[in-house]
């Protein structure tokens, strides 16, 4: 020790202001991640951890200065072990190798960097942390390219419209006031898509029409993603009014903006409607600031929870012995959200209850019995294996909670919605925004890998024998002005059934009609 204190004294005095890439290193994890879904991560949600991180490698690095007496020694050791911990998982999934393998390559990254805090020469080190410092600079600046105009735009855009506003709300029917669920059951595919992607036949379809609904097997979403589908659903406008006079950021702030208490919310409660708004983990849709009542399992956000799968945590909580679910966002989300479900039957009303599930959705976490997935576990299985097994516990799960709503006297049935936001992605080889963050070009998809992709689930119960001439080709689009004026005796705008996607970027007001492509809608 005390050699090095003497070797270091030598590199000190000649580095008075090196060291410091330890901070910028331990940023860059945090940025990259946030550059990658700067549309969907609030500063709220990545400031605080980006903070956190630079405050962590500062004392860790100011603390192994005082120990060793040189601050550029500090930081070669410093740097390796906080880039270990905060990249450890994206390693990985990207590196495919046993785990022991990561392992011992991340120890020995970390030995060459002690091996050369010890070492290396007073000049050689200014030398290696100049280099060190001026990477970490660089990559800090790319993600900031992508973070810093989002953010300017974001700020100076202008608050999304009420679209409720200058349209007068009924407030009375003639109707019964029955409670209304709207369940968005998240890429669960039509029965011809399910059959197309994965050859399985869904079970439920026959269970639903058996239970009195009305399934209708040529629906499609109007969108390609989460967001376009419920911004424009739960406002009945298509995309293109929806985002008139809006580009780039402002275009999908008004998206997400829109999911805030909707023209469709405001119309429900002006009838009288208690309000349930059940989240997912998914910002936009975690809470919805019209509800009268948010349910939103508790925890990290989405980001944090992204960046805790990231870094070495995991490895660390398994070798400590904690269960992998306990820390994984899709299990815990989605446990939390059919609970709840299961609890609201009884909630007084009249309520309007939307609730966004993840499921089919992957990660896949749930086997047939709702007992954990683990990550390894749905690797080994397959792509095709994992999803089914979730695949059939939702569908489990929907008999239950369906069936407890219809157990109901006739007078307190609800009328429930059961639907997606859109269909399942055909490219099981891609990641998993791969086709929706402009990897595929749409232009060139077949009519199969269309129906795969825009086939919904849409599934009508409306008790009292009441008829509402449900079209089996209509779109999630003209959900509620069907439900309004059908049954309500309300008046409102039936819109085009046309089928959209996006050319490149899926949130990018670039539109190819799609409508006639899909071979049940000719």
């Amino acid at each position: 020790m005390n050699a090095l204190r003497r070797v270091a004294g030598r590199a000190g005095a000649q580095g008075r202001f090196a060291g410091w890439h330890p901070l910028l290193f331990a940023a860059y994890p945090v940025l990259f991640l946030w550059s990658l879904n700067v549309d969907e991560v609030p500063p709220g949600d990545a400031l605080p951890l980006l903070v956190a991180a630079v405050v962590a490698a500062t004392l860790a690095t100011l603390l192994l200065a005082v120990l060793i007496g040189d601050r550029a020694r500090a930081a070669l050791v410093v740097t390796p072990i906080v880039l270990g911990l905060l990249m450890y998982g994206r390693i990985v999934d990207l590196v495919e190798a046993p785990g022991l393998v990561h392992r011992i390559g991340w120890a020995a990254v970390v030995g060459v960097g002690a091996l050369g805090a010890w070492r290396l020469s007073a000049s050689r080190l200014l030398s290696v942390d100049r280099a060190l410092l001026a990477i970490a600079s660089v990559l800090v600046a790319f993600t900031f390219v992508t973070i810093v105009p989002n953010e300017v735009t974001t700020a100076s855009a202008a608050p999304p419209p009420n679209f409720a506003a200058g349209r007068v709300l009924a407030t009375t029917t003639d109707a019964p006031k029955r409670d209304v669920y709207w369940l968005i059951f998240d890429r669960y595919a039509s029965d011809r898509g399910l059959e197309l992607q994965f050859g399985v036949k869904n079970d439920l379809t026959p269970w639903l029409r058996e239970q009195g609904f009305k399934v209708l097997d040529d629906s499609h979403a109007n969108y390609l993603s989460t967001s376009l589908s419920l911004s424009t659903t739960s406002n009945i406008r298509h995309l293109a009014d929806l985002t008139a006079g809006t580009t780039g950021a402002s275009f999908r702030e008004r998206v997400y903006g829109s999911l805030q208490n909707s023209l469709v919310t405001q119309q429900f409660k002006a009838l009288g409607y208690h309000y349930y708004h059940l989240g997912s983990w998914w910002g936009p849709t975690r809470i919805d600031s019209g509800a009268d009542v948010n349910y939103n399992a508790a925890g990290a956000s989405d980001f944090s929870s992204v960046l805790l799968q990231q870094s070495a945590v995991p490895l660390a909580l398994r070798a400590l012995g904690i269960a992998e679910e306990t820390f994984s966002k899709n299990f815990q989300h989605g446990r939390y959200e059919l609970q709840t479900l299961d609890g609201l039957r009884d909630a007084p009303g009249p309520k309007f209850v939307w609730a966004h599930v993840l499921l089919p959705h992957p990660t896949y976490v749930f086997d047939t019995d709702g007992r954990y997935m683990s990550s390894a576990e749905s690797r080994r299985l397959g792509e095709a294996a994992a999803w089914r097994r979730q695949f059939e516990y939702a569908n489990s799960r929907l008999k239950s909670f369906i069936g407890g709503l219809l157990a109901l006297p006739e007078d307190k049935r609800p009328i429930i919605i059961l639907q997606a936001d859109e269909g399942h992605r055909f490219n099981v080889k891609a990641t998993d925004e791969g086709e929706d963050k402009g990897g595929f070009d749409w232009r060139t998809a077949t009519p199969e890998q269309l129906e795969i992709k825009f086939g919904i689930m849409n599934a009508w119960y409306v008790p009292g024998g009441v008829d509402l001439g449900l079209d089996p080709k209509m779109s999630a689009i003209n959900t509620f002005p069907v439900l309004f004026n059908r049954y309500f005796g309300l008046d409102y705008k039936m819109l085009p059934d046309r089928i959209t996607t996006s050319i490149g970027a899926v949130e990018r007001n670039v539109l190819l009609d799609i409508t006639d492509r899909l071979p049940s809608l000719k």
